[in-house]
């Protein structure tokens, strides 16, 4: 029996070691991104990514826009000179547009919001001063149903 106490002695103190089974984990909040931003501009939808957003219970700040649009694989998509218009699924009470040239400087701010269109849509001009190449056009929205969203697109402007 004095050989058989150390052992049990051993068995019971291991055992009380032993690391209780890990808790499951907790799932992740389910992430509720806005709607999605379209922009058309020659007749032609120019595809786009989604930004920075604030929309139900979730915010999301995203990467600087040519990183964002460099990760996502998106090119630039050829436009002329002229209106882009911006839609969604979604109700928008608001739209502004931000240009960025490629190094992601801000080149034209139509911080004033743009007018709704008799379609619904937002229409951005833009501006006759602005030199052919690539830009990030940014359209930011308020949405009527609550929160606020942005997408990226990139034009090369002809």
């Amino acid at each position: 029996m004095k050989k058989l106490f150390p052992l049990l002695a051993f068995i019971l103190v291991g055992a009380g070691c032993y690391p209780a089974a890990a808790p499951a984990p907790e799932p992740s909040p389910t992430l509720t991104p806005p709607p999605a931003i379209t922009m058309t501009a020659d007749g032609k939808a120019v595809a786009g990514v989604e930004g920075s957003y604030c929309y139900g219970t979730t915010c999301v700040d995203k990467i600087a826009p040519p990183e964002l649009v460099k990760e996502s694989g998106l090119g630039f998509t050829t436009v002329s000179r002229g209106t882009a218009t911006f839609t969604s699924s979604a109700n928008m009470s608001s739209v502004s547009v931000n240009v960025q040239g490629v190094t992601g400087a801000s080149i034209d701010s139509a911080s004033a919001d743009l007018k709704k269109d008799a379609s619904g849509g937002f229409a951005y001009k833009v501006p006759a001063s602005l030199p052919a190449g690539d830009y990030y056009l940014i359209a930011s929205a308020q949405f009527e149903s609550g929160g606020d969203g942005s997408f990226i697109f990139p034009i090369h402007l002809k």
